[in-house]
């Protein structure tokens, strides 16, 4: 819809609705993305974390975090359970990981879950379940 010379576009998002005005034509190209296997987690990194450089290259690194829920109990009172979670992430997010990240660092990490199982020297099935982190995030600074 024009106004005088500017074009108005309404966006509309579930959490907010924005107005733009432009008096340049707007191209506007919108990705809907059906990927219902997202997760964010904000928490912190538990331990140091482990980097790896494989023989192809690319790097690998570990990163134990965890992450805090409040609980009532029976008197009113509030305890802490903490959840612990297992990051992978690769290549230039694990070295943005390796630079900035070190023991007690709270952190942000967006990815998607992972279910691995593998067989152990016993031969038992071991069952696996990780976070890779598409995108991390430093809290602390």
């Amino acid at each position: 819809m024009g106004i005088g010379a500017y074009t108005q576009v309404v966006l509309s998002f579930p959490f907010a609705q924005v107005l733009l005005l432009t008096c340049q034509p707007i191209h506007l190209s919108i990705r809907i993305t059906m990927n219902n296997n997202r997760v964010t987690l904000i928490g912190y990194v538990g331990n140091d974390i482990t980097c790896k450089t494989l023989a192809d290259g690319s790097k690998r690194v570990a990163i134990r975090m965890a992450t805090h829920y409040p609980v009532k109990k029976d008197k009113g009172q509030i305890h802490w359970n903490t959840v612990w979670h297992d990051l992978v992430a690769w290549d230039s997010t694990a070295g943005f990981a390796e630079r900035n990240f070190v023991k007690g660092s709270k952190i942000m990490a967006e990815g998607t879950i992972e279910y691995r199982s593998f067989p152990d020297k016993k031969g038992h099935i071991r069952y696996i379940t990780q976070i890779r982190a598409i995108s991390l995030a430093n809290l602390d600074r």
